[in-house]
């Protein structure tokens, strides 16, 4: 049984590290072996990403991927930190 929720707020957070890294979303797109629109869905929280797109992503900007996964998806809503993933 899968017990484990996206967390809110992640998407709005992969953007603003992107933007502090500078990246355009083709940039960063290109960089995650996917298209715009996957990265604006993604920004958007209107798509959850595996495993591979999360460890993709923390490649990409440079940090941990446990951080990235503990910011995606959490056991209860109220685990889910306000805080950056770079923090």
């Amino acid at each position: 049984m899968v017990t484990q929720r996206p967390c809110k707020g992640f998407g709005a957070e992969i953007r603003l590290l992107r933007e502090e890294k500078k990246m355009t979303e083709e940039e960063f797109a290109w960089l995650l072996n996917t298209d715009t629109k996957a990265i604006n869905r993604l920004e958007k929280e209107q798509l959850y990403p595996s495993s591979n797109l999360i460890k993709r992503i923390a490649d990409s900007l440079r940090i941990d991927e446990a951080k990235v996964l503990q910011r995606v998806w959490c056991d209860l809503p109220e685990e889910c930190s306000k805080s950056r993933m770079n923090a």
